[in-house]
Formats: structure tokens, sequence, C-alpha cells
């Protein structure tokens, strides 16, 4: 391939990304046995360089300097007030260009095979890839402040003002499989299928662009994309002699007003204080590396019918803070939140306490990222369920019709997961703010074709 772009420099626009392929089918050749299991075997491998010019939601990032005027209180002042006072339009310098902007790289590699058993009852599919993606566009965040220009935001495509201008400087893997497994058969009358599928992807960030750490557990490079970092929590602190003992490390919130019914967290670095340098790795990121499914169905006369499980693991998920104490807009409380807070009675009677004590705080000691509130966030669902009834259509044809189908379906049955109640592991919280809540759906139908 040889692509071109407008959104880098007249020298850089144009790339070639070259691909290569090859697959054999062993099964039709001269000497593979016909007639015996195998019925079909492929062996194929592919090769490949693919180029991204949309890199971070934004155009022309090459372009010099704008500069605006009169935007984020640039005004200059003069005068005495009451006599001649007066202001003035100043101006601002927007995102700093980078004329050196080129092409997003990933270099992939596959192998695969097809290979089908029983006169092509059983099928199977099967892949192992391997990608390195280079030049991905990133800000530095090394650079120190007296440069003059500001660290980024998160969205590139949003950020305006004094902002450091992006490079071709990150690095990343990515690494996995995936497989297809079908079998299709028949048990006298009744015909049916079952369909799994499953892939499995890690990434790492192979290089980025950050602040040197005092800890070498809190760097980023060598992790996931978008790793969950947070506090060890250690459960709660349950008497006022825990809270008094001369060696409790001093938390940095709340002015070290802790009190029974508050969160303990691990002193990860040992320094007598819980602070951002306590944080550590915890689960993985809200993108699960390993996605799975489970479909049959079937059909027996006119009956027919069809199930579709689905599932993730090696995912994770931060609870928000409305999950964690129970409010809402409004201010009022969940009573799933109440009933699992932690007490002085519920300690005495040996009940495990799934919250903190209850409070009104949004902010502080209690509602840090921690283990408390990063949740494993795996599951199972019944996704969906459909059965059927097509009357024969001999039946059909007596009212000039060639089909009737009646059919009732259902989805999102039943969820198995781990994490609290009211949550879905397959939409998770936007930072503090809860998504739309999961739906129940049924469905009853008819479908007609006439002739």
């Amino acid at each position: 391939g040889y692509n071109g772009t407008e959104n880098f420099m007249e020298d850089k626009r144009f790339g070639i990304f070259p691909a290569y392929s090859i697959g054999w089918v062993i099964s039709e050749e001269p000497f593979f046995p016909r007639g015996g299991l195998i019925s079909f075997l492929k062996l194929r491998a592919s090769l490949g360089e693919v180029g991204n010019d949309q890199i971070g939601g934004a155009r022309f990032l090459y372009r010099p300097s704008s500069y605006s005027y009169g935007q984020f209180g640039n005004y200059y002042h003069f005068g005495e007030y009451g006599v001649n006072y007066n202001r003035v339009i100043g101006s601002s310098e927007g995102l700093i260009g980078n004329p050196d902007l080129t092409w997003e790289r990933a270099r992939k590699v596959n192998f695969g095979a097809e290979l089908s058993l029983w006169g092509d009852r059983l099928t199977l599919a099967f892949d192992i890839f391997a990608e390195r993606r280079k030049n991905i566009l990133a800000r530095r965040n090394s650079v120190p402040i007296i440069f003059g220009a500001n660290r980024p935001a998160l969205d590139i495509s949003q950020q305006v003002g004094y902002w450091l201008p992006a490079f071709n400087i990150g690095q990343m893997a990515n690494d996995g499989c995936e497989g297809e497994l079908t079998y299709n058969n028949s048990a006298g009358r009744l015909e049916y299928w079952i369909k799994a599928n499953y892939t499995f992807a890690r990434n790492e960030v192979l290089y980025r662009d950050e602040v040197p750490k005092l800890y070498e557990y809190q760097r980023r490079e060598g992790h996931r994309y978008e790793q969950m970092y947070g506090l060890l929590a250690d459960g709660f602190y349950n008497t006022w002699e825990e809270v008094s003992d001369a060696s409790r490390p001093v938390s940095k919130w709340n002015n070290d007003k802790i009190q029974p019914g508050d969160v303990k967290y691990k002193d990860i670095n040992g320094d007598g204080t819980i602070d951002q340098y306590d944080q550590v790795p915890l689960g993985y990121s809200n993108f699960p590396e390993t996605i799975f499914g489970l479909s049959f169905g079937g059909r027996l006369g006119g009956i027919d019918f069809t199930v579709l499980l689905q599932g993730a693991t090696n995912v994770s998920m931060r609870y928000s803070k409305r999950t964690m104490q129970g409010w809402e807009n409004e201010g009022g409380t969940l009573q799933q939140i109440i009933d699992n807070s932690w007490t002085y009675s519920r300690y005495q009677q040996g009940i495990r306490s799934i919250y903190p004590r209850p409070s009104a705080m949004l902010s502080g000691h209690n509602v840090q990222t921690s283990s408390l509130n990063i949740a494993d966030a795996s599951y199972l669902r019944l996704k969906s369920v459909e059965i059927g009834y097509t009357i024969p259509s001999a039946w059909a044809a007596r009212v000039g019709l060639s089909s009737v189908r009646a059919f009732a379906s259902a989805s999102n049955l039943v969820t198995w997961s781990d994490i609290l109640p009211g949550e879905d592991p397959e939409n998770p919280p936007l930072g503090d703010l809860e998504t739309y809540p999961l739906t129940m759906t049924w469905n009853i139908g008819l479908s007609i074709q006439f002739n």
C-alpha cells in the first residue's frame, strides 16, 4: 500500500506499507488421504505493516502555533479604578505544532490454521498474532515546567492554550491468540450446532515519556495500557486503640483525622505516611484481555431455538464514589450501602463489611482509588435466548403465505459476576459518573412471508 494524508507536512504525507501472506491447503495435495478423519486442512501466515494518520483525534498538528485573542483571561489592565481604568485585549499562544509528525506504524505477524473433521461436522480456526506499534503520537511528560508550556490534557483534540507539541515517541506490543470451534450434527429428527470462541490479547507499554518515578513500582512503562494503580486496602480501623496507635501511618487526607470505620491502607514505601507514593499496580485495565463465548441451537420439526453466552476475564473496574457511598445527584443513600457499611456493632458480631463507615464526603481518605474499590470485573452472561415455531409450509400455503414463524426472545437474562449489585461489568463507570444501567429485554414477534 502507498497511502497519503493531509495530516502531515508535504514531505511526510506518503508512506509505503508492505504486506505479505501465504497459505497452503494441504488437504488438496495428491498425497493427502481422502475420506479420512480430516476433510480440510489449511495453514497460513502473514506479515505486514499498516499506518495510522488518525492520531489523537486531531488534525493538522504539524502547523505552527496559532494565537488567540481575549481567551483564558488574557487581558491587560491599565489606569486607576473609577478614573481612567481600561482593559486591553491580550493574545496567547495556542497548541505548539510539530512539523516532524509522521505515520504511526504497526507491524503485525499472524500464523493460523483451519481444520475440518468428520466430514465438516467439526471445524476449527485458530490464530496466533503479534504486533509491535511504534511512532505512537504522545506528549512528553519529562519536560520541566520552566519550559513555559503545560503538560498535556488527556484528549489531544480538546487541548487549547499553552500546550506542548505532540511527538511520535510511543511504543507498544500486543500479543495473543484467538480461535473458533463449531460442531454440527443431528440425533434423529433433532438438528443441532454448538459454537465456541476464545480471544486472548495482552498489551505492554514498551516506551512512554514519563517523569522519573521515585519508586520503580510506580512506573507505567512495562505495564498494560491503562493499568490501574491505587492503594492497598488492609481492612478497616475497628477501634480507637488502633486509631491512636503511635505506629499507625499518617494519612495525607482529611488532616489525618482517622476514626473507627475508616479504611486501613498499607504503607508500601515504609515512610510512615499514606500518600500517592504508596500506589501500586492493581488488577488489570478496564479492557478485558480474555473474551469468550458459547452459543448453541437446534431445530426439531418446526421448533427452533438459540442460546448465547458471553464472558470476559483479566479485566478490572473501579467503582465510582457514588457506588462506594450511595450518593445520587439528590443526595439519597442506597439501602445496600447502609446495610453493608462498617459499624462497631457489625465489627463486634464478626460481620464482614464491604464499605467504610457511612459518610457524606465524596473526597478524602476513604474514597481514594484502592483495592477496596477496584474490583475483578470478570463475568459470564446469558446474553440472549430465542425460541420459535414455524408452521408447516402446506398450512401457510392454504392462506397464500410462504412462511409463518412465531418467536419469543430475551436478552441480558442473567449475569454471573462478583462485582457489586447495580454495576455492569461490560459498561463500567466513567470516572465517578455512573453509566446507564443494564436492561433486560423481552420480545414476542411474528414473521410472515408472502408468496
